[in-house]
């Protein structure tokens, strides 16, 4: 068994994180996460009463007495009630992204709620340190959905370097044990996954979506910022989207869909 500064922090058996995906990880994606031994994470959805995130903590709960968090898409308006309702339910760890982390992190301190700060630049993991984050993520290019430009293994080595004694947790293109060892030796503590538990039956995504993930290969995914544009979506300019090809991102590659 592996067991890392990050299995000591979360008081969890493996260095794993399933990643908050919005809505689509919900109790039952937790849940089944915890109960293995690793830290299975909620991912808040953007609505402004919290009823559905209240259900889903509930819902682990039920199943398990093991820790778990709740994560955020910080940079989406209308989250203040979601991130209270965790904090007041005492989750083990609440994580943040897209935004300068301080006064999140500084909320979550107050409520004696571990944080987690989800980084896609340099800066942003400065300003995480900086603001007292208890673990960083480094999310690479090769993640799934909205991601850094930088490549995962140069960018969780440069955070490894800046955050000292914070553990960093690697996020991007990583599905399997020998990627784990890979991170591992750059010096990461963890790994956080999502796109590897789309391919779950606990997944709350549509079914055609998980279909879509499965059968694809690595060659089959491209990073774009077309549905950001299209939808006016609150990501930063440091930020794509890495999602799998189709005729509408080859036909507006470059040109401004609005």
């Amino acid at each position: 068994m592996i067991s890392t500064k990050l299995c000591s922090l979360l008081e969890i058996d493996f260095p794993i994180i399933n990643a908050p995906m919005t809505g689509s990880a919900g109790a039952a994606l937790a849940s089944a996460v915890t109960r293995t031994g690793a830290f299975g994470m909620i991912g808040a959805t953007l609505e402004p009463e919290p009823t559905w995130l209240n259900e889903q903590i509930q819902a682990v709960r039920e199943k398990t007495d093991l820790p778990f968090g709740v994560g955020f898409i910080s940079s989406a308006p209308g989250i203040t009630k979601s991130v209270q309702t965790a904090l007041d339910a005492k989750v083990s760890a609440v994580g943040c992204s897209f935004i300068d982390p301080t006064s999140f992190i500084s909320q979550a301190k107050e409520a004696g709620v571990k944080s987690i700060a989800q980084v896609q630049t340099l800066n942003d993991a400065k300003r995480a340190v900086a603001a007292g984050a208890d673990i960083i993520v480094a999310q690479g290019s090769e993640a799934g959905g909205h991601t850094s430009y930088m490549g995962t293994l140069s960018f969780v080595r440069s955070v490894v370097k800046i955050a000292g004694d914070t553990p960093v947790v690697a996020a991007g293109g990583i599905a399997d044990g020998p990627g784990l060892a890979a991170v591992l030796m750059l010096g990461a503590e963890g790994v956080w996954m999502g796109t590897r538990f789309v391919a779950s039956i606990e997944w709350a995504g549509a079914e055609w979506a998980k279909g879509q993930v499965v059968i694809a290969d690595a060659d089959a995914t491209i990073l774009t910022k077309v549905y950001d544009l299209l939808t006016e979506a609150p990501f930063p300019p440091s930020v794509g989207d890495r999602v799998i090809a189709n005729t509408f991102p080859d036909t507006w590659q470059g040109e401004n869909p609005r």
